[in-house]
């Protein structure tokens, strides 16, 4: 398998430049980041500054949820305050920003802190916003096989699709060397980025394959393969789960 330059979740996170959480506050060195999956991933859609009491303001986060009757609008409306941790990632290196640099159409990973208000749009307060460039040239080619770790983001060269391993759904997969009734399959949850906009879907193996499965993403062709297989009374957590894929554009016509 090659090896492919990565833009890591969290887990990558190795240098923390000084920031600060509002745009008037003294940045809280010993600030740091939530290092676990995101409640949510999404792209910036509305920004309304307030500055009332601890609360900065608030931002709403918005993403296509791919379902197999169709697809509906998942949104938060999300609150920020003063204790909400800001950041933004440059490849593989995060910093502290205010919220004055926060920007409609940037992709949002944000992690909640107390309990969900079931409105439409949901309202939620942020404990963690980490917000992530998606940039031609700076990741994996079309057609090059590569791997995800639940977390972990990969953005392709000469496009504009990126995509983020969530996490391992669902995985009764037939072991190795097992007679089972059914094959069983393994799901994975996956944010796909394309320009502006994030989807979040599903990635369906069935077991007892040979093959990587592949999925229709409008002009792409996504083939992956979750790892490892399960053997035998074995238990896969999910940190040592992989996301093999390989990301190809379909020749129009």
């Amino acid at each position: 398998m090659k090896s492919i330059k990565l833009i890591a979740l969290i887990a990558m996170i190795s240098v923390l430049v000084t920031g600060c959480s509002s745009s008037d506050e003294t940045p809280d060195p010993t600030a740091t980041p939530v290092q676990t999956v995101p409640d949510f991933i999404g792209s910036i859609t509305n920004i309304q500054q307030l500055g009332n009491d601890d609360v900065i303001g608030t931002i709403q986060v918005e993403a296509t949820v791919k379902t197999d009757n169709g697809g509906y609008i998942d949104k938060y409306i999300v609150t920020v305050k003063d204790e909400t941790l800001i950041l933004q990632q440059e490849d593989e290196v995060a910093g502290h920003i205010s919220f004055d640099e926060l920007e409609v159409g940037q992709q949002a990973r944000v992690w909640f802190s107390g309990p969900v208000k079931e409105s439409y749009p949901m309202q939620v307060d942020a404990q963690q916003i980490m917000v992530v460039e998606i940039e031609n040239g700076n990741g994996v080619d079309l057609g090059q096989e590569f791997s995800l770790s639940i977390g972990q983001s990969a953005s392709m060269n000469d496009s504009d699709l990126g995509i983020t391993l969530l996490e391992i759904l669902a995985d009764s997969r037939c072991p190795k060397d097992v007679t089972c009734v059914w094959a069983g399959e393994a799901v994975a949850s996956v944010a796909i980025t394309l320009g502006d906009s994030t989807e979040i879907m599903t990635l369906t193996q069935p077991g007892l394959s040979s093959v990587n499965t592949s999925v229709t993403y409008g002009e792409y062709r996504i083939y992956f393969d979750v790892q490892p297989y399960p053997e035998e009374a074995q238990e896969i957590s999910q940190d040592e789960y992989e996301l093999v894929l390989t990301i190809v554009k379909l020749v129009e016509g």
